[in-house]
């Protein structure tokens, strides 16, 4: 017999302890006593089919809300992972575009031969930091460099021989700033400027002599220089604090003229010129 089947006891036991325990133990629908009547009867059996096809209705729905559940949970999981892998994509997506975004804001700033700062990042960061050290009342010092007698160094040994030693250059004097904030900038052709904020004429005058140092150091051959064997390099210095009224451009065109004696003095030198 199914555990789910519905029973009915007629009963002609008069005690009740007996019948309770019958539907106690027998899990009873209902129990019928005597003397009964085919009418009742029948009610009860109509009921007990009626429970009976409740309990199946009951039964099958909770069987289909389960079903439902799962295909939910699956479809839920599934919305999940495409999510999840359309999250990966449009992350791995905008990583991508960043990194493009990146690559050309730095060539916009960067020169492409010397992978330093270009003309423009130089002029940017040039007045930035003169309205800064306008407003803190401290220094800002500018260097120019210039390749001694680089036309010719070219036409003896080739231009691409000539891009190799500004390479060079511009790397040695890179490693001789020791400091985040200085600059060194392409201005032109091989014309070299290193802008450094919080500097004094005597610190900036440090710098250049550390430049020439490890620029001798690199012995890169020159036979048509007039004034060394090797690649030298003159310096124009300049240092102010910025005021208001003036600009920097007043701090280029000192520095250039510096770099101008430092050149009619006879090169490999460099010349410090303050207002």
């Amino acid at each position: 017999m199914s555990p789910t089947t519905l029973k009915i006891i007629l009963t002609g036991h008069a005690n009740l302890e007996a019948v309770g325990n019958a539907i106690k133990n027998a899990r009873l629908y209902r129990y019928v006593p005597k003397p009964w009547q085919s009418e009742d009867l029948k009610l009860t059996v109509v009921e007990a089919l009626h429970s009976y096809l409740q309990d199946q209705k009951l039964v099958e729905q909770r069987i289909q809300l389960e079903e439902l559940n799962k295909q939910l949970e699956i479809l839920t999981r599934d919305q999940a992972k495409i999510i999840a892998e359309r999250t990966a994509k449009l992350e791995k997506a905008n990583a991508k575009l960043k990194k493009a975004n990146q690559e050309l804001e730095q060539l916009a700033i960067l020169d492409p031969l010397l992978q330093i700062a270009n003309r423009r990042r130089f002029n940017e960061y040039l007045l930035k930091e003169w309205e800064r050290l306008c407003r803190e009342r401290r220094y800002l010092a500018l260097i120019f460099a210039d390749l001694d007698y680089f036309k010719q160094y070219n036409d003896e040994y080739q231009h691409q021989a000539g891009d190799h030693c500004l390479i060079a250059v511009s790397k040695t004097i890179q490693r001789s700033l020791r400091r985040p904030a200085d600059l060194l900038a392409r201005f032109g052709g091989e014309e070299l400027v290193i802008v450094l904020p919080n500097t004094n004429p005597e610190g900036a005058i440090k710098v250049a002599e550390r430049i020439q140092e490890e620029i001798a150091l690199l012995k890169i051959p020159h036979s048509r220089s007039q004034v060394s064997d090797y690649v030298t390099i003159s310096m124009g210095i300049t240092a102010m604090i910025p005021i208001k009224g003036c600009s920097p451009s007043t701090l280029i065109n000192i520095a250039d003229k510096a770099l101008y004696q430092a050149k009619n003095q006879g090169r490999n030198r460099f010349v410090l010129e303050v207002i």
